[in-house]
């Protein structure tokens, strides 16, 4: 019979640690906090992703399953795809407006500007191969690569490794006459991996664009007061798009993607 049980609290009266987990011992009537790190562990190749000219890679997220380790490969598999899509084909439609009113600057930003065709969705489910696989206790990462491979080849493991040091990209993308490059950086949240998720989304908006940006603005009069309106647009298609480094500003807590695509390329 068992007489233990796994239970996780979000917030615990009397407990040091509010976002821990507690194993119950009915036997005993105990509590014990299951000790876990503080902060995620990744791969290498999660902060120094492969690119090629010939492929595109992409990793997939998943928060890892101590009961149904299979579900959380899945899952993450099925994330994977979902960037790999996107890194293949997608139309951003995005437009960022900004009101200066009273002294004040209010942004709106466009909640969902990535649109992918169902035909490369599909695609991509089709025609990918799970290169390398990393379990840390909190998260499953997955990196897939675009084509197919051999499936009796053994998925490639990599070993733990800390954050590494402050890129100059961070600040200063790089500049090459082949290609545009792009960042894009989020607050650090409780799941790390949204962080993560959403870095993404904002570096591929940030190359939407630069590829194709329409910039307005206007200044009002009302009854109360002027105020003045401004917005920078995109409506364009990102094809073959590399996400190449990932950096964490463990201090800032913020996190920090950098993608690219070639220049010449027809969009």
């Amino acid at each position: 019979m068992l007489n233990r049980i796994f239970l996780v609290f979000i917030v615990m009266a009397g407990c040091n640690s509010p976002n821990a987990r507690y194993e119950a011992d009915f036997s005993s009537g105990k509590i014990y906090e299951v000790t876990q790190p503080k902060t995620e562990t990744y791969p290498e190749w999660f902060w120094n992703m492969p690119y090629s000219d010939n492929t595109l890679f992409a990793v997939g997220f998943s928060e890892t399953s101590i009961y149904h380790p299979e579900s959380s490969e899945e899952s993450a598999i099925e994330d994977g795809l979902k960037s790999l899509a996107k890194f293949l084909a997608v139309r951003i439609k995005s437009e960022d407006r900004s009101f200066t009113s009273l002294g004040m600057d209010i942004q709106d930003f466009t909640d969902d500007p990535e649109n992918i065709a169902p035909e490369t969705e599909e695609y991509v489910k089709e025609n990918y191969t799970a290169i390398a696989k990393f379990v840390s206790p909190k998260n499953t990462f997955i990196l897939l690569k675009l084509g197919r491979e051999d499936s009796s080849k053994d998925i490639l493991s990599s070993g733990l490794t800390g954050v590494p040091s402050r890129p100059l990209w961070v600040t200063d993308p790089p500049k090459d006459e082949r290609y545009i490059y792009a960042t894009g950086e989020s607050n650090l949240y409780l799941r790390e991996i949204d962080s993560w998720k959403k870095a993404e989304r904002n570096a591929i908006i940030a190359l939407a664009f630069i590829v194709d940006a329409k910039v307005k603005s206007l200044i009002a009069d009302s009854e109360m007061e002027s105020y003045n309106t401004s917005s920078i647009s995109t409506d364009t298609e990102l094809k073959n798009v590399q996400l190449i480094s990932r950096w964490k500003d463990e201090k800032q807590k913020t996190c920090h993607v950098l993608v690219r695509m070639f220049l010449m390329q027809k969009i």
